[in-house]
């Protein structure tokens, strides 16, 4: 005959084992190091799709970016009505309605933005309406943005939660700072 406390015991433990099983089987892999710091290749993250809400300035999210069959993961750098430009080492950005520029505090590798969002031109360029301007937080590395240009909100996937692996990492993404200059 088994012992209530033996259940007692046992029940918490095949809890925190299915939820941690069902976690694992419902994340995202990070490929590469287009994210690196804040996300290491080899990490999954919990992703939630948005829904009727919009990703925020500096969440990161899962896309599809035009033209690719896969799934990247990036951080939104810049949202509809913002101004963005990467010149001289810094990401910078004109909230829309705002008068002031804000620099990004990772350095940036390249120059943009043309019309479309590409880079290879040095200028400040508007995010349209219902699109996205990502980057990689490792601009040396990333395909993002300034490769396939701006990301329609339909091909925006879902927004980065949580990071669920590695055990000693789980928990909230690092963000980085968006200060005013």
């Amino acid at each position: 005959m088994v012992r209530w406390w033996v259940v007692a015991a046992a029940v918490p433990v095949v809890l925190a084992f299915v939820v941690a099983a069902v976690g694992f089987a419902l994340s995202a892999p990070v490929r590469g190091d287009s994210m690196d710091p804040a996300l290491r290749a080899g990490d999954r993250v919990l992703a939630n799709p948005f829904g009727g809400t919009a990703p925020q300035r500096l969440d990161v999210v899962t896309v599809r970016p035009p033209g690719r069959d896969a799934v990247a993961v990036k951080r939104v750098v810049g949202v509809g009505g913002d101004q963005v430009r990467v010149s001289g080492g810094r990401v910078l950005v004109r909230p829309g309605g705002d008068e002031r520029w804000h620099v990004l505090e990772r350095p940036a590798e390249g120059t943009c933005c043309a019309p479309d969002g590409k880079g290879g031109v040095d200028a400040a360029v508007v995010v349209p309406e219902g699109s996205f301007f990502v980057l990689g937080d490792n601009t040396a590395v990333s395909t993002d943005s300034r490769e396939y240009g701006f990301v329609a909100r339909a091909d925006v996937i879902s927004v980065v939660w949580r990071r669920v692996w590695p055990p000693a990492d789980v928990g909230e993404v690092p963000r980085p700072r968006l200060d005013p200059m």
